[in-house]
Protein backbone atom coordinates (compact mmCIF):
# COMPACT_ATOMS: atom_id res chain seq x y z
CA UNK A 1 0.00 0.00 0.00
CA UNK A 2 1.15 3.70 -0.96
CA UNK A 3 -1.18 5.47 0.43
CA UNK A 4 -4.23 5.44 2.85
CA UNK A 5 -6.09 9.09 2.32
CA UNK A 6 -8.90 9.18 4.25
CA UNK A 7 -11.70 11.11 6.62
CA UNK A 8 -12.93 9.63 9.84
CA UNK A 9 -15.20 10.59 13.16
CA UNK A 10 -13.96 9.49 16.78
CA UNK A 11 -16.67 8.15 18.87
CA UNK A 12 -15.97 7.30 22.71
CA UNK A 13 -16.89 3.50 22.17
CA UNK A 14 -20.60 4.02 22.12
CA UNK A 15 -22.94 0.48 22.06
CA UNK A 16 -23.71 -0.16 18.57
CA UNK A 17 -27.12 -1.64 19.97
CA UNK A 18 -27.96 2.06 21.26
CA UNK A 19 -27.69 3.53 17.76
CA UNK A 20 -30.75 3.64 15.18
CA UNK A 21 -29.04 4.80 12.04
CA UNK A 22 -25.25 5.33 11.34
CA UNK A 23 -24.69 5.70 7.38
CA UNK A 24 -22.29 7.46 5.13
CA UNK A 25 -22.62 8.75 1.91
CA UNK A 26 -20.33 10.10 -0.93
CA UNK A 27 -19.44 11.26 -4.59
CA UNK A 28 -16.35 10.49 -6.01
CA UNK A 29 -13.67 10.10 -8.66
CA UNK A 30 -11.07 7.55 -9.44
CA UNK A 31 -9.12 6.33 -11.89
CA UNK A 32 -10.68 3.60 -14.09
CA UNK A 33 -9.69 -0.32 -12.52
CA UNK A 34 -11.12 0.91 -8.70
CA UNK A 35 -12.45 -2.07 -8.00
CA UNK A 36 -11.41 -4.31 -4.97
CA UNK A 37 -10.59 -7.05 -7.03
CA UNK A 38 -8.35 -4.80 -9.92
CA UNK A 39 -5.92 -5.84 -12.26
CA UNK A 40 -2.67 -6.28 -9.81
CA UNK A 41 -4.76 -9.09 -8.37
CA UNK A 42 -5.36 -6.62 -4.88
CA UNK A 43 -8.19 -7.75 -2.58
CA UNK A 44 -9.56 -7.20 1.02
CA UNK A 45 -7.05 -9.14 3.45
CA UNK A 46 -8.28 -12.68 4.77
CA UNK A 47 -11.08 -14.78 3.05
CA UNK A 48 -14.50 -14.23 1.94
CA UNK A 49 -16.67 -15.56 4.73
CA UNK A 50 -20.12 -15.14 3.02
CA UNK A 51 -22.04 -12.87 1.27
CA UNK A 52 -24.70 -9.76 2.19
CA UNK A 53 -27.27 -7.96 0.51
CA UNK A 54 -27.75 -4.88 2.17
CA UNK A 55 -30.56 -2.03 1.04
CA UNK A 56 -30.91 -4.07 -2.28
CA UNK A 57 -26.38 -4.32 -2.83
CA UNK A 58 -24.69 -7.28 -2.97
CA UNK A 59 -21.34 -7.62 -1.07
CA UNK A 60 -18.93 -10.71 -0.73
CA UNK A 61 -17.90 -10.10 2.86
CA UNK A 62 -14.73 -10.83 4.25
CA UNK A 63 -12.25 -11.52 7.25
CA UNK A 64 -8.70 -10.57 8.03
CA UNK A 65 -7.38 -10.83 11.18
CA UNK A 66 -9.84 -8.29 13.13
CA UNK A 67 -10.56 -6.73 10.17
CA UNK A 68 -13.85 -7.30 8.53
CA UNK A 69 -14.36 -6.02 4.77
CA UNK A 70 -17.72 -6.01 2.81
CA UNK A 71 -16.66 -5.64 -0.90
CA UNK A 72 -18.82 -4.39 -3.14
CA UNK A 73 -19.98 -6.98 -6.17
CA UNK A 74 -19.56 -3.79 -9.19
CA UNK A 75 -18.03 0.26 -9.32
CA UNK A 76 -19.86 3.42 -8.24
CA UNK A 77 -19.13 6.68 -7.95
CA UNK A 78 -21.79 7.75 -5.56
CA UNK A 79 -23.70 6.06 -2.85
CA UNK A 80 -24.65 5.50 0.71
CA UNK A 81 -23.00 3.20 2.68
CA UNK A 82 -25.27 1.63 5.77
CA UNK A 83 -23.12 1.06 8.62
CA UNK A 84 -25.10 0.27 10.65
CA UNK A 85 -26.75 -2.53 8.65
CA UNK A 86 -22.96 -4.31 8.01
CA UNK A 87 -22.20 -4.22 11.65
CA UNK A 88 -26.24 -5.74 12.28
CA UNK A 89 -24.72 -8.90 9.79
CA UNK A 90 -22.16 -9.88 11.76
CA UNK A 91 -24.05 -9.64 14.76
CA UNK A 92 -26.68 -11.89 13.27
CA UNK A 93 -24.08 -14.11 11.87
CA UNK A 94 -22.33 -14.51 14.95
CA UNK A 95 -19.37 -12.52 13.61
CA UNK A 96 -18.70 -10.14 16.28
CA UNK A 97 -20.32 -10.12 20.10
CA UNK A 98 -23.89 -7.95 20.14
CA UNK A 99 -22.07 -6.06 23.08
CA UNK A 100 -19.80 -4.12 20.29
CA UNK A 101 -19.13 -0.84 20.52
CA UNK A 102 -17.98 1.87 18.05
CA UNK A 103 -14.86 4.18 18.32
CA UNK A 104 -14.44 5.24 15.14
CA UNK A 105 -16.01 5.72 11.43
CA UNK A 106 -13.27 6.10 8.05
CA UNK A 107 -14.26 7.00 4.86
CA UNK A 108 -10.96 6.55 2.03
CA UNK A 109 -9.09 4.67 -0.72
CA UNK A 110 -6.15 2.19 -0.24
CA UNK A 111 -3.97 3.28 -2.79
CA UNK A 112 -1.54 0.30 -4.18
CA UNK A 113 -0.07 1.77 -7.07
CA UNK A 114 -0.59 3.97 -9.45
CA UNK A 115 2.60 3.07 -12.04
CA UNK A 116 4.26 5.54 -11.66
CA UNK A 117 1.71 7.49 -13.00
CA UNK A 118 0.47 11.14 -11.56
CA UNK A 119 -3.59 10.12 -10.64
CA UNK A 120 -6.63 12.36 -9.16
CA UNK A 121 -8.47 11.20 -6.69
CA UNK A 122 -11.21 13.17 -5.67
CA UNK A 123 -14.11 12.99 -3.02
CA UNK A 124 -16.46 16.04 -4.30
CA UNK A 125 -19.02 14.96 -1.00
CA UNK A 126 -18.78 13.24 2.25
CA UNK A 127 -20.89 12.95 5.00
CA UNK A 128 -21.95 10.55 7.75
CA UNK A 129 -24.85 10.62 9.80
CA UNK A 130 -25.97 8.89 13.07
CA UNK A 131 -28.73 8.57 15.59
CA UNK A 132 -29.02 7.01 18.95
CA UNK A 133 -32.37 5.46 19.80
CA UNK A 134 -34.76 6.73 21.73
CA UNK A 135 -35.38 4.68 24.80
CA UNK A 136 -38.88 5.58 26.87
CA UNK A 137 -38.32 5.39 30.49
CA UNK A 138 -40.55 2.32 30.68
CA UNK A 139 -37.73 0.80 28.68
CA UNK A 140 -35.17 2.45 30.64
CA UNK A 141 -36.67 1.22 33.34
CA UNK A 142 -37.01 -2.20 32.28
CA UNK A 143 -32.92 -2.39 31.37
CA UNK A 144 -31.80 -1.18 34.59
CA UNK A 145 -30.36 -3.54 37.30
CA UNK A 146 -32.87 -4.14 39.91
Amino acid sequence: METYPCVQKNFKSVPVRSFWVIRSGFTESIPANKSGLDAEGQRPAGNVIGHATIFGQHFSVWHGGTDFTFLLNHNETSGVTHILASINWLINHRKIPASVTLAQVNFGWEIASTDGKAKDFTVTNYWLHTRRARISASRLAARLPS
